[in-house]
């Protein structure tokens, strides 16, 4: 029993992924897609959509990107995929391809996003799909535009910050620059890594910036737990899970980036500016924030294994206003080896 994907247009045309038994297959422009499309292509986000397979089944989600993933057609959220469907994404399409002597279906959890209706994007329409937004400084409301190319699929996410508030800051720090980011204030700081809030010169950005501390380098747990969260942010791309930016490594240490939470923790959020346990609708905001955030990572094949309130973060949307981000994927397990299938076995 076979699953196969068979690419009939686009640059990748004229190849076939097959697939025999339980598999993910991700689309994208990301170094870590399966189906890596070029950069260039105008439609196509960084991590686009997922398959996620267990023949005779296929089930499709689009990540949450720009110009969306169309299914013959329509623009799809999350679908059971069939035998004949055509997938577009991008200037890619692709058919899929199941043995018609299965009739078994698959039968995805409900999602609070119904499909969309629309028509597929034109590639001679080029970035006009593309919203028109606009960049301001975080301190002070001025237009802070510049430097955004590669932003496309991240940047709502993201504050910026114009050149002379960043001046401002750095002369009560002292200058602090790692890599091309100048360390604006220390957020946290642990054992093994300690959390800057950092600003990038060349674009703009206002991030945080984890950094691992030198005993950490020559600690393998630390090490290791360093290792994987960069390696499980990369895989994931959700509103409620905080974003991977960037990371490396200089002759101060590895590091990091991913965005800049200017509401704190959840704890902090109760001790310092609510002085009290939440209120029931606030709460339940918040967590059901976090457990969509919780069920994107087991589609995408992780379990998180550290969900406490300093762990989520919060973004301020409005005076007293918040939503709450989901972080620390230090602990995160690949959901098949902690023993989860996202789909129903046979038998």
């Amino acid at each position: 029993m076979r699953v196969v994907l068979r690419i009939e247009s686009g640059v990748a045309a004229g190849r076939e992924f097959s697939f025999a038994g339980p598999d993910r297959f991700l689309v994208g422009r990301a170094r870590e897609a399966h189906l890596r499309l070029p950069e260039n292509e105008p439609f196509v986000s960084r991590n686009h959509c997922l398959f996620e397979i267990s023949p005779p089944n296929l089930y499709l989600r689009d990540l949450e990107s720009l110009n969306g993933t169309y299914v013959n057609g329509t623009r799809t959220a999350a679908t059971c995929l069939q035998h004949g469907d055509h997938v577009r994404i991008g200037n890619t399409v692709m058919t899929v391809l199941v043995d018609p002597s299965e009739t078994d279906s698959c039968d995805p959890p409900r999602h609070d996003h119904a499909p969309t209706a629309a028509t597929a994007p034109d590639a001679s329409r080029g970035e006009e799909l593309r919203a028109v937004r606009t960049v301001v400084c975080a301190e002070c409301g001025r237009a802070a535009s510049r430097g955004l190319e590669g932003d496309a699929d991240v940047w709502d996410s993201l504050l910026y910050l114009c050149r002379d508030c960043a001046a401002r800051a750095q002369q009560a720090t002292g200058p602090l620059p790692m890599n091309g980011y100048h360390l604006l204030a220390e957020l946290g700081r642990g054992g093994m890594g300690v959390v800057y809030k950092a600003w990038r010169e060349s674009n703009g950005r206002l991030v945080a910036l984890k950094k691992l501390l030198p005993q950490g380098l020559t600690d393998r747990q630390a090490n290791e737990l360093f290792q994987r969260e960069m390696t499980v942010l990369r895989q994931l791309s959700h509103r409620h899970i905080v974003p991977l930016i960037d990371h490396g490594r200089t002759d101060q240490g590895m590091f990091f980036v991913s965005e800049y939470m200017d509401g704190g923790d959840l704890n902090r959020l109760m001790a310092e500016v609510r002085g009290a346990p939440l209120g029931m609708a606030e709460a339940s905001r918040y967590t059901c924030e976090v457990l969509s955030a919780l069920e994107w990572a087991h589609q995408c094949g992780f379990v998180h294994r550290d969900v406490k309130p300093s762990n989520i973060l919060l973004r301020r949307t409005g005076k007293s206003m918040f939503t709450a981000k989901l972080s620390d994927f230090g602990l995160a397990k690949s959901f098949v080896e902690a023993g989860g299938s996202y789909m129903t076995r046979r038998g």
